[in-house]
């Protein structure tokens, strides 16, 4: 993923991915509980595994669809 490889920061991607599937931004306990997810990566690849995780998570939710 594009946004990986240049170093984006774990808060600025959940925003980001909230943004475009659900056009808002994620709210406290929605960032808190990504960000805890995403403070155990260790590896560039982790971090793409549990990335594409947590974009088929928004892309799969019911509020995706009645957004879209």
């Amino acid at each position: 993923m594009k946004n990986i490889q240049s170093g984006i920061s774990s808060e600025h991607l959940i925003e980001r991915f909230y943004q475009k599937a659900y056009s808002r931004l994620p709210g406290d306990e929605e960032l808190r509980y990504w960000q805890q997810v995403f403070s155990a990566v260790q590896t560039t690849e982790q971090m793409e595994d549990i990335a594409q995780d947590f974009l088929w998570t928004l892309l799969t939710s019911a509020e995706f669809f009645t957004v879209r």
